[in-house]
């Protein structure tokens, strides 16, 4: 038994019939778009939220950590404040564990580096039995970018409160 509805090439709608079936068709096309959107965005968050957004800093040792300590108090010359009460008026935390790391280079000597997520990084040359540390040109003048910056602001409040 064959019916006379089923699809023939060459089988002609009316124009009301053709306009119907084209609007269904794209009316189709757009909630399967849209559907498939909806889960891909939905997805997302799901897959973000599973995990820690931060990992936590790993421990350091205790000679390192007696490296990042003495980075950390460390002053550059013509600053008054140690690197770390410095950084503190540019990056939040910068006390963080995450924020710095020591790597041994020397029988009791370590690089240092303070880094931030957005890519800035101080780095220093650490002597455990002397306890020298020597920041790199880099570091230097990054740290005396910040004290300027820092006068300046201050400066520039006493000037306003007059």
């Amino acid at each position: 038994m064959t019916h006379d509805t089923a699809f023939r090439p060459g089988l002609e709608f009316d124009e009301e019939a053709r306009r119907s079936l084209m609007g269904f068709a794209v009316s189709t096309a757009c909630l399967f778009g849209a559907l498939s959107l909806c889960v891909t965005l939905d997805a997302a968050p799901r897959q973000a939220s599973r995990g820690p957004r931060h990992h936590p800093a790993p421990a350091l040792e205790p000679d390192a950590a007696d490296a990042v300590a003495l980075a950390q108090e460390h002053s550059i010359a013509g600053d008054d404040l140690p690197v770390v009460e410095r950084l503190a008026g540019a990056f939040a935390r910068p006390r963080a564990a995450r924020s710095w790391t020591a790597e041994r280079v020397g029988e009791a000597s370590y690089l240092v580096v303070f880094r931030q997520a957005d890519g800035a990084a101080f780095a220093f040359e650490v002597d455990l039995e002397s306890e020298e540390v020597r920041a790199t040109p880099e570091a230097v003048d990054a740290l005396t970018a910040l004290r300027v910056r820092d006068e300046r602001a201050g400066a520039a409040r006493l000037v306003a409160a007059n």
